[in-house]
């Protein structure tokens, strides 16, 4: 059998199109695409400012590129979601507040 590297079957990964972008939001999904597609992407989120002086590193969503999108898809790995402008589904979309989300 084939093994992932994450130690869990790989699941479908919600792509969301939207302004001509393909969006993914969920840290666990862009971890997946990572680990068991070797997919990188681009993150595009703005740095957590939490602490000055020191080096922030960008957050979700990831973006991927139209070429991405077709490979993950002719593997069956991601959906593609249409946006149409609006932003995706609130629960798509990770809290990163106060209140421990995410």
């Amino acid at each position: 059998g084939t093994s992932f590297p994450s130690g869990r079957l790989p699941v479908m990964v919600r792509v969301f199109h939207s302004g001509g972008r393909y969006l993914v939001w969920q840290p666990q999904d862009i971890y997946d695409l990572r680990a068991n597609h070797r997919i990188v992407g681009a993150l595009i989120g703005s740095p957590n400012q939490c602490c000055k002086g020191v080096a922030a590193e960008p957050s979700p969503p990831l973006a991927l590129s139209p070429e991405e999108v077709v490979l993950l898809a002719e593997l069956g790995a991601v959906s593609v979601l249409e946006c149409n402008g609006s932003a995706p589904p609130a629960e798509d979309v990770p809290s990163f507040g106060g209140d421990g989300g995410g």
